[in-house]
């Protein structure tokens, strides 16, 4: 299987999605390239649960300047609607080299956000060989102790099917948030919120850019 990389345009990132299978397991990407870039290697992007293509429009500008880009959904992240709670981040991470192995791609750049990242953090750990380039954003390391515990048991919770006392808990966290702690609004210069990119991703991605031509 080769790359069916299409010229980018500015609907280009609201399309549907190609859609591969491997094994059960859905893939689903869109491939974008500059005629003359087509033969460097790739930027693949892969987003966190909330994320969609859309929201890399700003990226995925800059970096075609210089490289191809890849936005790719595994299962259970961005707009992929098969559900797989049975795979941990070490299998998404086998399922992604297991694509980009199908595409014959001898090696790749890989920019994950939020949960893309810890899963582009994983591949890049277990595949060296199949990587050139390693970007992060959005990850976090060693999570707080009471976060943890908040995530026991809202866990708990969800598993009892206690569905309207988990809501009420997500409104009223979200309520009572301290104002350092909420989201910047989308213009703030520091960060994207919610997975939007903000006006700010400009910057960002051009440093993604001059990394990727490096």
């Amino acid at each position: 299987m080769s790359i069916p990389y299409e010229a980018y345009a500015r609907q280009s990132l609201i399309q549907t999605p190609i859609t591969e299978y491997i094994g059960k397991w859905r893939v689903d990407y869109l491939a974008f390239s500059k005629p003359e870039h087509s033969e460097k290697t790739p930027l693949i992007v892969l987003g966190g649960a909330f994320q969609n293509f859309n929201s890399y429009k700003y990226c995925v500008e800059q970096v075609l300047e210089v490289c191809p880009v890849i936005l790719v959904d595994l299962p259970s992240l961005g707009n992929n609607g098969q559900l797989a709670p049975e795979l941990g981040i070490e299998d998404l991470a086998d399922l992604l080299y297991q694509w980009v192995a199908r595409t014959g791609l001898p090696k790749v750049h890989i920019m994950g956000l939020s949960l893309g990242s810890v899963v582009a953090s994983t591949y890049a750990y277990k595949r060296p060989d199949r990587i050139e380039k390693l970007i992060v954003t959005g990850i976090l390391p060693k999570p707080r102790k009471s976060w943890r515990m908040l995530l026991e048991e809202s866990i708990k919770v969800l598993d009892e099917g206690r569905l309207d006392e988990f809501g009420q808990a997500v409104c009223s966290t979200s309520s009572t948030m301290p104002a350092s702690r909420k989201p910047r609004s989308a213009t703030s210069p520091a960060r994207c919120s919610g997975g939007r990119c903000a006006a700010s991703m400009k910057t960002t991605s051009t440093a993604t850019a001059s990394t990727c031509a490096g």
